[in-house]
């Protein structure tokens, strides 16, 4: 099968539409590649997989994610706040806090879970 080439109106110059459209792209794939980079790093240290991490980086989010309130605080976040969050089966959502939870990557407190290991957390948003 032969594969057409674009047309010479997509073909990307500087200071032109496409061009800029593409750059877009390229800050999104850094910021794809640095995410990936710390996922890895992460996995590695605490033998995690992709629904732990995804659980993690929930937990985090409803943890401190809320303002309602001018004061800070931690809110705690349930298991069924983060299965409804990253829509994934509660019992799975369950478990795997338990995991992260003898990991000692989250904390059980009275009214659900808040992330313990902020150093885990900030490096995979990122904030590192």
């Amino acid at each position: 099968m032969q594969r057409e080439l674009p047309e010479e109106s997509m073909i990307p110059r500087p200071g032109h539409p496409v061009s800029s459209e593409i750059n877009r792209y390229s800050v999104r794939a850094e910021k794809a590649g640095e995410m990936i980079k710390n996922f890895g790093k992460i996995r590695q240290q605490y033998d995690l997989d992709f629904d732990d991490v995804a659980i993690l980086l929930a937990c985090g989010r409803i943890n401190f994610g809320s303002r309602k309130y001018q004061f800070s605080y931690v809110q705690a976040a349930n298991v069924s706040s983060i299965a409804d969050y990253i829509a994934m089966p509660r019992e799975t959502v369950r478990r795997r806090l338990q995991i992260l939870d003898t990991k000692r990557l989250m904390a059980r407190v009275a009214h659900g879970y808040i992330v313990s290991d902020l150093a885990a957390w900030s490096c995979l948003t990122g904030n590192s």
